[in-house]
């Protein structure tokens, strides 16, 4: 308030938000006198994800899967938003997967996610089965979503080509060899049963 400007805190709007967050309003309005509208929840839902309203998005989706429980596409695009909400591809967001690849096992959006959670695993084999999956259930038409996942193909059998290091590695870059020798004076005064400490530095 005192180096800024004010008036900057009342910025209008975007009018492309104005207009969504309208039309967001009609539909709201729309489901109320139409509560089993399984399309107005999807769309309800995209809307509201759109708008980083995320809870009220995962409602919206839950309301349309409830109406409509073998809908697969929603059950992906729930996953899709579970993931996006934790960040993460979590076991709640792998429940809708294996539900939505129950009912289609084509269903390339879902392969695709389950594909970067086995990636994120380093099941790479996993991946890159799920990735083809998806590819061939694509359309020519999806060809930048094709692109991406023979991209995410090419990095996941590159590392698992690369060579791992495993714990034996470890110790033998940390082992030091050589030959411990005493003098005869000291040699007398010890024990052959006496333990020996060697400090490598």
């Amino acid at each position: 308030l005192i180096l800024g400007n004010p008036a900057a805190i009342f910025v209008e709007k975007d009018p492309q938000a104005k207009q969504i967050e309208e039309m967001v309003s009609q539909l709201e309005r729309k489901l109320k006198a139409e509560p089993t509208n399984v399309d107005g929840w999807m769309f309800l839902g995209r809307s509201y994800a759109a708008m980083n309203r995320l809870p009220e998005a995962k409602m919206a989706y839950q309301k349309a899967i409830a109406l409509d429980p073998k809908n697969d596409y929603l059950l992906a695009d729930l996953a899709d938003l579970t993931a996006f909400q934790n960040k993460s591809i979590n076991a709640e967001a792998l429940r809708y997967l294996d539900q939505a690849l129950l009912i289609n096992p084509k269903n390339a959006k879902a392969l695709a996610l389950r594909g970067s959670a086995a990636f994120d695993q380093k099941n790479y084999a996993a991946a890159i089965k799920d990735w083809k999956l998806a590819i061939t259930a694509l359309d020519s038409k999806d060809q930048e979503f094709i692109n991406g996942l023979q991209n995410s193909i090419q990095e996941a059998q590159s590392l698992m080509k690369a060579p791992v290091k495993t714990s034996t590695d470890k110790v033998a870059l940390a082992q030091v060899s050589g030959k411990v020798s005493l003098s005869p004076q000291f040699l007398a005064k010890i024990e052959p049963t006496d333990t020996v400490f060697i400090y490598a530095r």
